[in-house]
């Protein structure tokens, strides 16, 4: 029987290593929280929406443009940006996006979706076990 995972803890503790180790022996399916948040700041740069123009940076979100797939590759309107979004300049800017509270809210919301209509996934990223995933049947801490 699937469950669901979620892998919470600070920067540089080994979580999406641990995630995808146990995903791949699972064959669940491997998604980290931060791919989202980049993934929508590289949806801000393509609609060349000043990042400090909160308001604007917010009507960039739409139902449905991201989809995460396995093995932690991830679509923006149909194409996939996995290797897109870990370029410098996502990296320098997903930070200031992933501070708006609408946006950390349609991730949490986006997350939540998926998981709840399914099982066997593996979910990773700061704030998993108790806001993104609180549902999830196991929930690991790595300090």
């Amino acid at each position: 029987m699937k469950v669901n995972i979620a892998i919470d803890g600070p920067s540089g503790v080994g979580k999406s290593t641990v995630s995808k180790e146990i995903a791949k022996r699972l064959g669940y399916t491997f998604i980290n929280s931060g791919s989202v948040y980049r993934a929508i700041a590289k949806n801000v740069v393509d609609k060349q929406v000043d990042t400090r123009d909160v308001e604007n940076v917010i009507k960039t979100l739409e139902v449905g443009m991201i989809k995460l797939l396995k093995d932690d590759k991830i679509e923006l309107y149909g194409e996939d940006v996995s290797h897109q979004i870990r370029a410098d300049y996502i990296s320098q800017i997903t930070p200031t996006i992933a501070k708006i509270p609408e946006v950390r809210e349609f991730v949490v919301e986006h997350i939540q979706y998926m998981t709840k209509k399914g099982k066997g996934y593996i979910i990773d990223g700061r704030d998993t076990t108790f806001k993104i995933m609180p549902h999830a049947e196991v929930k690991v801490f790595l300090w």
